[in-house]
């Protein structure tokens, strides 16, 4: 799935890798163990390609889907905490985004011309979209998961600044584990966790 090929890398005067060179291939279940700095983080966001080594290379199967748990999540914690978790999905945020355009396509479009009909065409790719990837009952899924990591019927729909960070914590693992992915990287996942959740 994923290939470290001969990887360098640094901050500042400290290497975190130098040589390193790893394969990740499908169906593995493998547990990272170091100490504070040792570049665990650091390699997880190589993968996820939000930076690059220093040297070497990194190649990833084409058909790789990364979902990538943050150990510092990052949210508008003015939003609810379901409305944060579904905005956070690549696919229910690109079927948003797409039916936001449609709607303002419908208020200015005559109904009686060509453009019209390539509008009605648009909307129903985009619905196939969402039965495709099961969107409709996203927000289902999305309070199933939340509800496992300890909240409640009553906070899905209470600000997320409104709960601590071990809470923002556990709303980003259900982001991780919500989104698509056929390689799921998880980053100190179990911190704030109590026994149960685990």
């Amino acid at each position: 799935m994923i290939q470290f090929i001969n990887i360098r890398h640094q901050y500042g005067a400290n290497v975190l890798y130098d040589g390193f060179s790893w394969h990740i291939k499908p169906n593995s279940k493998i547990g990272l163990v170091g100490p504070n700095g040792a570049g665990k983080t650091t390699l997880f966001q190589m993968a996820a390609g939000l930076i690059k080594p220093d040297g070497g290379e990194l190649v990833r199967a084409k058909d790789t889907v990364i979902s990538l748990f943050h150990q510092i999540p990052n949210f508008d914690e003015e939003k609810s905490v379901i409305d944060t978790a579904l905005i956070s999905n690549t696919l229910y945020k690109k079927y948003l985004e797409r039916k936001e355009d449609i709607d303002k396509r419908f208020e200015t479009t005559d109904h009686e011309s060509e453009a019209f009909e390539k509008l009605l065409a648009d909307q129903a790719e985009l619905e196939d979209f969402a039965h495709t990837h099961d969107l409709h009952n996203l927000e289902i899924k999305a309070k199933k998961i939340l509800s496992g990591l300890g909240f409640k019927d009553d906070a899905y729909t209470r600000p997320v600044k409104s709960f601590s960070p071990g809470y923002h914590h556990r709303i980003g693992l259900a982001i991780a584990l919500l989104n698509p992915y056929n390689l799921l990287l998880l980053d100190e996942p179990t911190n704030h966790l109590d026994d149960t959740t685990k």
